[in-house]
């Protein structure tokens, strides 16, 4: 039997605000992310385009990646599930993609944080407590107001768009 699952929203406004969210749907037997099942929506909706400020996503899936050209071509922005650095959420600009690893790790538990490292290496990926001793912080998620799990990946990664500093 199959079951319609929900696999992550975008919002149009920051910290899930801005109208209506745009869901992306899927129908499956089993949960949509289960045993490494990627997802892609090859284009956005019309009106959605250039314009995503928040995602978050559902159903165990725990990546959520927006590319900046259709077809997963472009620099790739990742919410898993909810974007830490959007605006409205606790990384906003933090500074953490000017300081290294280390600094970063210090400055988020100073604060109160419970830190998570996701280190992505090809296709391997590990989650650990501390930070790798080398790479960049592509990415965030946050969890809650106190938890974030922060995306490394080696310095140079052409597929990974860098956290993106205060404007």
């Amino acid at each position: 039997m199959l079951t319609r699952w929900v696999l992550g929203q975008d919002w149009k406004g920051p910290n899930h605000t801005g109208g209506e969210p745009r869901t992306y749907w899927v129908e499956t037997a089993n949960p949509p992310c289960n045993n490494g099942v990627i997802w892609f929506i090859h284009q956005l909706d019309a009106g959605w385009d250039n314009v995503i400020s928040s995602a978050e996503a559902f159903s165990g899936c725990n990546h959520f990646e927006h590319w900046t050209l259709p077809n997963e071509q472009g620099a790739v922005k990742v919410c898993m599930p909810t974007c830490a650095f959007a605006e409205g959420q606790p990384l906003y600009c933090s500074g953490l993609d000017d300081m290294t690893l280390a600094e970063a790790d210090r400055y988020l538990r100073e604060w109160g944080f419970t830190v998570y490292w996701q280190i992505e290496r090809g296709a391997a990926t590990t989650v650990e407590t501390a930070p790798p001793a080398t790479g960049i912080i592509a990415a965030g998620v946050a969890f809650d107001a106190h938890t974030v799990q922060i995306v490394v990946v080696p310095a140079g990664s052409p597929e990974w768009h860098v956290a993106p500093s205060c404007p």
